[in-house]
């Protein structure tokens, strides 16, 4: 057998290294998935109605790169999202991510952080959003006749997130949806219903 001259064994050699460290670079990647960008992964999962697969991703990014200001706002805007309409909402979280990722998109410029919203419309959905969660809140409260102060004071936030929408974007539909919640809304807010008894616990023979 003929072996190869040294300057052909040693691109041989090089060549079969890099074919090995691409496959190699492949496998770590099919290993980490979607946590080589957790923001994009985190908020795809959002725009997919995933929410709680979302959550871990976005709050590793946030661990991750705590001085990325324009992406970080992003993805307080994306927990925001996530903790209201997870299965297991949580409400004062949702509120404060969601207040944090406004307070991070005025602070830099009203410059929107999400490539598919426009600056008005990311400004926009902070406050609908937010919105949401004092609606869901207030539905709870209701259901539980609560106190007529609680009630209004709750409201009294709808209709706050409401206006400033509306100053935002006053001929936006989804505002306009909004004022219609609340006025359907007043009505149970000043005759609150009563939380329905539990029914009895069936009888069962021993």
């Amino acid at each position: 057998m003929v072996s190869a001259p040294p300057r052909v064994r040693g691109v041989l050699m090089v060549c079969l290294i890099t074919v090995a460290a691409a496959a190699v670079a492949a496998q770590i990647s099919q290993w980490r998935g979607p946590h080589e960008d957790t923001l994009q992964a985190g908020a795809e999962l959002c725009r997919r109605g995933r929410w709680d697969e979302a959550i871990p991703l976005l709050n590793r990014h946030l661990l991750d790169h705590p001085d990325d200001v324009r992406r970080n706002t992003a993805a307080h805007f994306f927990l925001g999202q996530a903790y209201l309409f997870g299965s297991d909402p949580y409400l004062p979280v949702a509120e404060g991510e969601l207040e944090l990722a406004l307070a991070m998109f005025i602070k830099n410029g009203r410059k929107s952080p999400i490539a598919e919203f426009s600056d008005t419309y990311f400004e926009l959905r902070c406050h609908l959003e937010l919105a949401k969660v004092h609606l869901r809140a207030l539905d709870t409260a209701i259901f539980y006749n609560a106190r007529q102060e609680l009630l209004r004071a709750i409201y009294g936030k709808c209709l706050d997130e409401a206006e400033k929408a509306r100053q935002v974007a006053p001929d936006s539909p989804d505002v306009a949806q909004l004022d219609e919640v609340l006025r359907d809304l007043a009505l149970q807010i000043e005759t609150p219903r009563r939380r329905p008894a539990m029914p009895p616990a069936p009888s069962v023979a021993v």
